[in-house]
C-alpha cells in the first residue's frame, strides 16, 4: 500500500474501518508529528509563512512532499503529502479500502477526483486533478476537532 510517508503512520486501533484512520505520521529520526497536537520539530521542515511548514526531504519517504498546516499556536491542523505524477488515484483509493473500508465519500468533477473517509476525529482525503498535461496527486490527512 502506498502510504502517504514511508514509515508507519497507524496510531489507531484497526478494530473497525471507521477507527483505523491514522492521527499520527512517523518522520526521521524516530519523530511523530500528531494531528491536534503542537508541532515540535521546526527544525525538520522549511517555514513556508506563520502556519504553514514544508519537511526537509532527508526526513521522510514515499511521498514527494509533506506540507505541516498549523494554527497560529503552531498546533497541527491538517498534513498534505504530494505524490509522483506517475501515483495512480484508483490504485491508492483500492489500496487504502483495504484498511480503512470503503470511503466515505467519492466525487468526481472534470479534471478532479476526491476519495475520502472520516470518522467525526479525522478526515483522509485522496485528491487528484489535471492542470494542463500536468497531473497532481495529493492526500490530506485532517484533524476534525480543532478545525478554524
Amino acid at each position: 500500500m502506498a502510504l502517504p510517508c514511508g514509515a508507519s503512520l497507524w496510531g489507531q486501533s484497526r478494530a473497525a474501518p471507521s477507527d483505523t484512520i491514522f492521527r499520527v505520521v512517523q518522520v526521521g529520526f524516530g519523530q511523530e508529528i500528531r494531528l491536534g497536537e503542537p508541532f515540535r520539530y521546526p527544525f525538520l521542515a522549511r517555514r513556508i509563512d506563520d502556519t504553514t511548514y514544508e519537511l526537509r526531504h532527508f526526513t521522510f519517504g514515499g511521498a514527494d512532499r509533506i506540507r505541516v498546516l498549523t494554527d497560529s499556536a503552531r498546533r497541527v491542523l491538517a498534513l498534505d503529502f504530494q505524490y509522483a505524477d506517475t501515483t495512480t488515484f484508483d490504485q491508492m483509493v483500492s489500496d487504502y479500502a483495504e484498511t480503512l473500508g470503503r470511503p466515505t465519500g467519492i466525487r468526481s468533477s472534470g479534471h478532479r477526483r476526491r476519495a475520502y473517509w472520516e470518522n467525526g476525529r479525522t478526515r483522509f482525503e485522496l485528491i487528484n486533478w489535471i492542470v494542463g498535461d500536468h497531473r497532481v496527486m495529493m492526500s490530506r490527512l485532517t484533524d476534525l476537532l480543532h478545525r478554524p
